[in-house]
């Protein structure tokens, strides 16, 4: 953002550069139990991101947290125990912030998928 000021301290108007977009979140995640881990892919809707953050939460817990940040769109999750559920949620990000979340998937980790 730029401000332009002709006197005083305060500017006279704000220029706010549109070009500074975020990217757009990842779309169709789909969550796959794998007997050992589950795995994630989805699909890329942004040409201008510089990676991906996965959100989880389990079924136990209130408050999503950021397990991985990857640049490509799959990641498996080996860090369940047998039975548990995990809610997954992807953003796409940039230097200008984090996309919007995409829609929520979950899976529980079965030995015998």
């Amino acid at each position: 953002m730029e401000k332009k000021a002709t006197g005083g301290n305060t500017p006279d108007f704000v220029v706010c550069d549109s070009a500074a977009a975020l990217p757009a979140a990842p779309t169709s995640p789909t969550v796959t139990n794998n007997k050992t881990s589950l795995e994630l892919a989805w699909t890329d809707a942004s040409s201008d991101e510089t990676g991906f953050k996965v959100y989880k939460k389990l079924s136990s817990e209130t408050e999503a947290k950021v397990i991985a940040t990857v640049t490509g769109t799959t990641y498996s999750d080996t860090d369940l125990s047998e039975g548990q559920t995990a809610y997954y949620q992807l953003v796409a990000y940039n230097d200008n912030g984090e996309s919007g979340k995409s829609k929520t998937v979950s899976a529980t980790l079965d030995s015998i998928a």
